[in-house]
């Protein structure tokens, strides 16, 4: 019988091998992203992401090679997400910069832009939180590949628009990091803030999305 299904699963239409391939390299992905968001990198084996993806160790090593990859691929999923979002940002905080409306009317839709992709991607938060504990090897090659560039390319687009006058950031390059940080502790632990401040999430949130739009501004402002 054994010898029947392997035979049938050799025989399969290369295209439908080729599907269920890609399906079982994204589900492993999904799974791990999840994991390590939840536990950090150490804390998870990965044994416990093939039970989770429905998957053998096999598989696993076939399309990533290695749980390290794997680590990187969820980082670097969410971070080419995040640069398209950030191409987008800039194109509409210059527009809106040059039409000399207030900063307020300029920043809160972009606000809103950043603020809507961590609450639809709350791992970034987790991850980050998870990365800066853990330290290592792996922390710093995402730092090297995906932070570093990613955060001094955005230093530069404010220490840009400062130089022409749209704004007034005192420190270009920490201001990434400022907003990062905000957004982090935001959505690392949101049940945390609901607790402390005995509000609902759906309240939570409208404050934190107002005090997220109000900060920002303060900063391009250089208060």
């Amino acid at each position: 019988m054994k010898g029947h299904v392997g035979a049938s699963r050799r025989n399969r239409p290369e295209h439908l091998q080729a599907r269920d391939n890609q399906a079982t390299k994204e589900r492993l992905l999904q799974v791990a992203t999840a994991l390590f968001a939840q536990k950090g990198f150490h804390g998870v084996s990965t044994r416990e992401i093939t039970q989770q993806a429905r998957a053998n160790l096999s598989s696993l090593y076939f399309h990533w090679r290695s749980k390290e990859n794997l680590y990187l691929a969820a980082y670097r999923d969410l971070f080419q997400r995040l640069a398209e979002l950030t191409q987008e940002f800039f194109a509409l905080l210059e527009k809106g910069l040059r039409t000399h409306e207030s900063l307020e009317q300029v920043i809160y839709p972009l606000a809103d832009l950043v603020f809507d992709f961590y609450e639809v991607n709350p791992e970034l938060a987790r991850l980050n939180l998870h990365r800066v504990l853990e330290d290592g090897a792996v922390a710093m090659q995402v730092e090297q590949e995906f932070e570093n560039p990613f955060y001094h390319t955005l230093g530069r687009c404010y220490q840009r628009l400062t130089e022409a006058g749209f704004i007034q950031v005192s420190d270009p390059e920490f201001l990434p990091f400022s907003l990062e940080i905000l957004l982090d502790l935001y959505f690392a632990n949101p049940k945390r803030l609901e607790r402390t401040l005995r509000m609902s999430q759906r309240a939570l949130r409208t404050r934190l999305r107002n005090h997220f739009r109000e900060t920002f501004v303060r900063l391009v402002k250089g208060e």
